[in-house]
């Protein structure tokens, strides 16, 4: 989709430690719609691992929708990187009901396909 592309502009490195995999963790996309006027919502997040991706396919079900908003829950964060959600019934279903797909899914894009690091520069 064309949202990709140009969200590929919107993933920011925090940057965290020299080289490696390590490089990828601590990375962020701005979420306006999130936050307050001028002051979009700072989401952070960390490469998910092949465990975590197993761990989600099978609790998803197969269903996209379901496995968008587990990412979204099980790997958005705040700048201290504590989780912006709680993993309960509650939770999902507001995520699922009350709130626009398509900032659910640009999340989730981030967070699932994540910057490589020869595109991080310099920390």
């Amino acid at each position: 989709p064309d949202w990709a592309e140009a969200f590929e502009h919107e993933v920011e490195d925090r940057g965290c430690g020299e080289g490696g995999v390590a490089r990828l963790g601590g990375q962020r996309i701005l979420v306006p719609e999130w936050g307050e006027p001028g002051e979009p919502l700072v989401v952070t997040f960390s490469p998910m691992t092949m465990r975590e991706r197993a761990r989600l396919a099978q609790s998803a079900k197969g269903n996209d929708a379901a496995a968008t908003v587990l990412v979204v829950i099980r790997h958005a964060k705040d700048a201290e990187g504590n989780r912006l959600f709680t993993e309960d019934a509650q939770t999902r279903k507001a995520l699922e009901n009350d709130v626009d797909p398509a900032v659910l899914a640009r999340i989730a894009y981030a967070i699932t396909h994540t910057t490589p690091e020869d595109d991080l520069g310099e920390s």
